[in-house]
């Protein structure tokens, strides 16, 4: 309210609300003022009072420049919040065909085996996998909410927006092709303030949906179909904007408005789209997705610790004061990186850093051949045994010359120490422990030939210093980087990320076994050949330094994304069903959600998961499962699936039971470390909150409250005295919900009771399908994996599928036509405001004037012949049902109202409609507005309009065409021959006899168009169109040639004004 006041400067007796919805009454050219930059002067009305206004008198009091718009007010939060989801591409869904059962039964069972496996995933391997866990729970709310709602605005209405402050128009942002669905209210434009969005849109609908079951219970109440195609519409809002990523909101029946030809008009709740993350919420999900520990002294850290401690210098001294058990799982879990652990153990095993006899070591693992890694080094080898090769190694082992044998001498000599950093050591330093003499070409000149001449390790400098490459001696020039380094600093990030890569990460173990561990002594050791000097010459001198074995047993391998343990499922079909979905849903995408999917919504890939294996057969498949498109087969591809063999093909490397074996070595080796059985210390959070989260329990509330919405429908009398607790909270509303059906299910009617037990997982179908009741409760709701029906859970799409019909919602075949009717109107209606906008009668009013009209024209044939075309589809089911005509009777009743539209539905809708209804509900229904037509005539018997416009248009819309022999006998036929007589002979007598009618309210006598004998003809055969005379006994006349238009017009209709009519043949 204070918005309006303030920044529109509206006055408050303009403003009235009520059941929460704010009503203006407005002047047109004020809300056209809204679009101009410069100040807004509110403009008051000239003739009442504010009093006067505030008791809302009717329209046809105010004036014709006069409307009433609602408003709805968005408050801005001035908080982060998370982005909008991606919607998916939109096809012309009425072009889309249909499921057939064969197809049907394929995509129940491709959802189910894919919500299955996700089901599994998520409760047997995705605890572990924390790298996922990071990627998920690291999305931040980095976008404001002023800019997430202006993308929703976009995004639902593609409406211009205007920037006001302080009763300022400060700018007009353009809206975008986006096209509106028919069953939102339509939009005016929206406004930005300072401190709120405000949008203003049409009174389309005087009542809304809850003072009917209120007021007027007998509207729906005397067939279940009108409140079913109510549902049908909803349905239709509901896939269209999960299409889009955008979601209708916590709506109720007060926001949903309705017709007098039982079309809804939603006003959705935007804000609902905007998901806010509080500070106690990110703090909240930070502390949840710690790695807690018991006892732990002194280090904790979340797993955002992999890219944060990558980029650091590393601590030498890091895990000095941890027990290795606890610092081996968390290497483990991913909850240090590979660089940290690796100094924990160089720090366990003695090994102190700067030391040149016991420096820490680290492995070579890559060649340095590629920027991004590539040529790794085998980790199950050690450095020395790849560089001098298993025959030298088996001579100093079985050699006799040598006192013992031996595989690996160290690994990391003091020489090579001193090689490593002889750009930062004195030469007096060098030639002590190196070379006597100073000769700087005996150093290795690039990384590339210390690795290629080292048999020993890496130290950790050469991940961490850039420094070690800046030579402080005049004649010995820096070491070398590849060439695909810019500098050391670069060459030091990228040789960091090649030991945290997934490749050494998933290997690393095998290292760890040869340096510190199990394969340091024994029959390993032996077989690995990795022997070590050290610990086999049974030396007695003492000393402070050496090769330690710290493990007894194989060190667990961490933790790290695979292809096969992925939460998509992997492909059971054959490819060539992959190659046709990838040629023909290219692009097709829509949101991704952390719950269970219908199978309708595909749901897109992590970028991550596409980017680094996008040639694997695997991840073709995810594609496949997550599509649409592979639910629609064609016959071809049903016979090659028969043709082929069935046989599943499992990759060579994969292996089923790899995370039972980890569990196992895990076990086993933590136990031999501790001395004591191992029980986990760290806590796996399976229910992080994260972003995919966020957007599937947005989506599943939709459904809980599109399942109230029936219930509040169908039940109304049930909720007259608790209505009022939907505004209190969703959980107040649903538990009044399920407590009614509760105590009243008989009265729920057998037509919706599917899918009302499916929405809100309730028990009130027979027994033998085995639902469990659910309670409301503090948990998150969730729908089962499978339905009690067989069914993926619930969604719009999959309600609108035919084939589902019998089993969730009874929709009638003639619902689909009749929707797109509902589609077809307000697409036209759409063009009319458009129209009406751009078309100002202050630039030059004759002109305005004829062109408006030319164009009101041409759209209201477009639409007439659009709606005949659906009518004959759509009357072929229906027969004579009733309750299907008294859906059907009110648009064509609005369409014969209009005045432009008004001739050219008598002539095209008439006869089709009172086929069906019958003489006496024919009589009942149009008598009223064909006797209008021919007692008061059309617009375009005005001889204004005959002057301006080609004769072949004026023709068309004249009151002389209902006088035509042809429709004269519908008349007859349809109305009966006594309605006829009484009501008809009287204007056709007059037209014939040339009978001058006084047109009331003018002070002169005019020639109605209905006198034939006064019609020029001439002209209008020239133009294309014969216009036969009543009295005219030609047979031809008795046949029709209806020619429809393909749809609404979208392209410039001044290039194909005149169109020959062959209607009638003459």
């Amino acid at each position: 309210m204070d918005v309006i006041k303030k920044d529109l400067l509206v006055p408050a007796k303009y403003i009235k609300i009520t059941d929460g919805q704010i009503c203006l009454t407005v002047h047109k050219s004020w809300l056209t003022s809204l679009l101009t930059i410069g100040p807004i002067s509110f403009i008051n009305h000239d003739k009442l009072t504010e009093d006067e206004i505030a008791a809302q008198p009717m329209l046809e009091e105010l004036g014709s420049n006069w409307i009433r718009v609602y408003v709805k007010v968005y408050e801005k939060e001035n908080k982060y919040a998370i982005p909008l989801v991606r919607g998916r591409h939109i096809t012309n869904r009425s072009t889309q065909p249909d499921l057939t059962f064969s197809q049907l039964l394929h995509y129940v069972v491709e959802t189910n085996y894919q919500n299955l496996w996700k089901e599994c995933y998520k409760k047997y391997y995705n605890p572990w996998n924390c790298v996922e866990h990071k990627d998920q729970c690291n999305i931040t709310a980095n976008v404001s909410d002023t800019s997430i709602m202006q993308e929703v605005l976009q995004k639902m209405y593609g409406c211009s927006l205007v920037q006001i402050q302080n009763g300022l128009v400060l700018s007009v942002l353009p809206g975008v092709t986006t096209e509106a669905h028919c069953n939102l209210l339509p939009i005016l434009f929206a406004i930005e303030t300072a401190s709120a969005f405000v949008t203003l849109h049409e009174q389309t609908a005087e009542y809304s949906l809850r003072e009917c079951v209120m007021y007027s219970p007998a509207v729906l109440s005397m067939s279940h179909g009108k409140s079913l195609f109510l549902v049908y519409q909803l349905l239709q809002l509901y896939r269209d904007l999960h299409d889009r990523g955008l979601v209708l909101g916590e709506i109720t029946l007060s926001d949903i408005l309705l017709m007098d030809n039982f079309t809804i008009q939603v006003l959705p709740k935007l804000s609902d789209n905007v998901y806010i993350k509080s500070e106690s919420q990110v703090h909240k999900v930070s502390a949840n997705h710690e790695i807690k520990w018991k006892n732990f002294s002194g280090y904790k850290k979340t797993i955002d610790v992999i890219s944060s401690s990558a980029m650091s210098q590393g601590n030498p001294r890091f895990g000095t004061n941890e027990s290795i058990e606890k610092l081996c799982e968390m290497w483990v879990y991913n909850c240090i990186s590979n660089y940290d652990y690796l100094t924990a153990l160089n720090n366990m095993a003695g090994r102190r850093y700067g030391d040149p006899s016991c420096h820490h070591v680290m492995p070579w693992v890559t060649d340095f051949t590629s920027r991004c890694g590539g040529n790794w080094r085998d980790l199950t080898k050690s450095k020395f045994r790849l560089n001098k090769g298993d025959r030298q190694l088996d001579l100093t082992f079985d050699s006799q010359s040598v006192a013992v044998g031996h595989h690996v001498s160290d690994v990391l000599s003091e020489i090579t120490y001193y090689v490593y950093l002889s750009r930062r050591y004195d030469k007096s330093v060098l030639c002590k422990h190196v070379r006597p003499q100073w000769v700087p070409g005996e150093y290795p000149a690039s990384i590339q030939r210390l690795h290629d001449w080292s048999p020993d390790e890496c130290i950790p400098q050469f991940f961490s210093d850039p420094n070690v490459f800046k030579s402080i001696h005049e004649d010995l020039p820096d070491l070398e980087i590849p060439a695909w380094a810019t500098s050391p600093e670069d060459f030091i990030e990228k040789h960091r990320e090649a030991l945290e890569s997934f490749y050494v990460s998933e290997r690393l173990h095998h290292w760890i076994d040869l340096t510190f561990g199990y394969k340091l002594s024994g029959s390993a050791a032996v077989k690995s050949k990795n022997v070590c000097l050290q610990l086999v010459d049974n030396h007695t001198g003492l000393t402070n330094s050496g090769v330690v074995q710290l493990f007894t047993q194989p060190h667990p391998q961490k933790i790290i994304p695979s292809p096969y343990w992925c939460k998509i499922p992997p492909r059971l079909r054959s490819s060539f069903v992959l190659n046709k979905h990838k040629n023909d849903q290219c692009g097709n995408r829509a949101s991704d959600d952390e719950g269970h999917s219908s199978g309708f919504e595909e749901e897109e890939l992590p970028v991550s998961i596409l980017s680094t294996s996008k040639s694997s057969p695997l991840v073709l498949s995810r594609l496949l499962s997550r599509s649409r498109g592979s639910l629609l087969s064609t016959e071809d591809v049903i016979k090659q699936e028969k043709s082929t063999s069935q046989t599943i093909i499992l990759p060579k490397d994969y292996n089923p039971v790899a995370g039972i074996t980890h569990v196992e070595t895990v076990h086993i080796f933590m136990n031999k470390v501790s001395s004591q059985v191992y029980k986990s210390e760290i806590e796996l959070h399976e229910s992080c909150i994260n972003y995919k989260q966020i957007v599937a329990s947005g989506r599943i509330k939709e459904q809980q409250i599109l399942g109230c919405l029936i219930v509040e429908i169908f039940l109304s009398n049930k909720f007259r005295a608790t209505w009022n607790m939907e505004k209190v909270s969703f959980s107040k509303r649903l538990a009044v919900c399920l407590n009614t059906l509760k105590i009243s299910a008989d009265s729920l009617p057998k037509c919706v009771r599917h899918a009302v037990a499916l929405l809100l997982q309730v028990d009130i179908v027979p027994k033998s399908y085995n639902a469990d009741t659910t309670e409301v409760m503090d948990t998150p709701f969730r729908y089962p994996t499978v339905t009690y029906m067989g069914l993926p859970p619930p969604s719009a799409h999959q309600f609108l599928q035919p084939i589902l019909f019998g089993s969730l919602l009874p929709f009638s075949k003639y619902y689909k036509y009749l929707f797109n009717i509902v589609e077809m109107l307000q697409e036209y209606s759409s063009l009319v405001r458009e129209l009406n906008f751009m078309v100002k009668s202050e630039d030059d009013p004759d002109f305005t004037f004829k062109t408006k009209t030319r164009f009101l024209c041409k759209i209201s044939e477009c639409k007439v012949k659009a709606i005949a075309r659906e009518l004959e589809h759509l009357l072929s089911h229906v027969g004579i049902a009733r309750e299907a005509l008294e859906l059907i009777v009110p648009h064509i009743q609005q369409v014969m109202e209009e005045p432009y539209s008004a001739v050219l539905a008598a002539w095209y809708l008439f006869d089709p409609v009172a086929k069906a209804l019958g003489p006496k509900d024919t009589a009942e229904t149009f008598l009223t507005s064909i006797m209008k037509l021919y007692e008061n005539g059309s617009f375009m018997d005005n001889s204004l309009c005959a002057d301006i416009l080609p004769s072949g248009i004026v023709a068309k819309f004249r009151t002389t065409r209902l006088y035509h022999r042809n429709f004269l006998l519908k008349l007859t036929v349809r109305m009966g021959l006594r309605r006829y007589l009484e009501n008809f002979i009287t204007p056709l007598v007059e037209a014939v006899g040339g009978y001058r009618d006084y047109i009331q309210g003018s002070s002169v006598y005019t020639h109605k168009t209905g006198n034939l004998k006064s019609c020029d003809l001439n002209d209008i055969c020239n133009e294309g169109e014969g216009i036969l005379s009543p009295l005219d006994e030609d047979s031809s006349a008795g046949s029709e040639q209806i020619s429809l238009s393909p749809g609404p017009i979208t392209t410039d209709y001044t290039h194909n004004l005149i169109l020959t009519d062959n209607d009638v043949e003459g």
